[in-house]
């Protein structure tokens, strides 16, 4: 991951994969990272998180939620966009933005190794894996899978298209890659899949006749 191919597109407003409103299918299916028994304030990380919307949903739902977001001014946007009056504060070492209930670190996700080990309930991945090169998955979900709890649940929405016809990002996730990742630690359960080209106009012009959407439901593994 290139932090100045972020910055850049940030920078220009080259941010197509902003919805502006929460996602549909964490509306949908947000409720399954929730921890069994439920517990009080259950922790979720948004890695990648940008200024989504996701963040207030989750919030809502009664999350304490930690973004993950490479550039500042897309942190400090969600803020202000919400009109939440956020402080600056250090959390394990890293500097973040900070309003109730929500925490945005602002970091390179590969760059948190004094981030604790088990400390999240869950994680909710729209736009991160599907942003890196296949290059660095490995690498990431060990990350992820080092910050969560035991019984942790993860929501993760891939996007799965013949990656010779467009350049990513975003990057096509083939079940196969995904099992592959997350099969060794956790069960995974296909949620929805549903082909979402025609409602992408942009992916169409980049060249791909057909574009699937899938969320999957991961439950780790607990180790007897």
């Amino acid at each position: 991951m290139d932090p100045e191919f972020w910055k850049e597109r940030w920078q220009n407003q080259q941010i197509g994969f902003h919805e502006g409103k929460p996602n549909a299918l964490l509306i949908e299916f947000g409720e399954k990272l929730l921890p069994e028994p439920s517990q009080l304030a259950p922790s979720v990380l948004v890695p990648l998180c940008g200024k989504a919307q996701d963040l207030l949903w989750l919030s809502d739902c009664g999350f304490e939620v930690t973004g993950i977001e490479l550039v500042e001014s897309a942190a400090q946007a969600f803020f202000e966009e919400n009109a939440l009056s956020f402080k600056r504060e250090h959390w394990h070492g890293q500097p973040s933005l900070v309003a109730g209930k929500i925490r945005i670190v602002v970091a390179d996700i590969f760059a948190l190794d004094a981030l604790p080990s088990g400390i999240f309930d869950a994680v909710y991945d729209r736009a991160a894996l599907v942003a890196l090169e296949p290059v660095v998955r490995e690498r990431y979900v060990a990350e992820l899978l080092r910050w969560l709890k035991p019984e942790a649940r993860l929501l993760i929405l891939t996007f799965v298209y013949d990656q010779t016809s467009m350049a990513g990002p975003p990057f096509s996730v083939s079940d196969a890659q995904l099992l592959a990742l997350y099969g060794v630690s956790g069960h995974l359960e296909l949620l929805c899949a549903q082909d979402i080209l025609d409602q992408e106009p942009r992916f169409k012009e980049r060249g791909l006749t057909a574009l699937a959407e899938k969320s999957w439901l991961v439950k780790r593994r607990v180790k007897s």
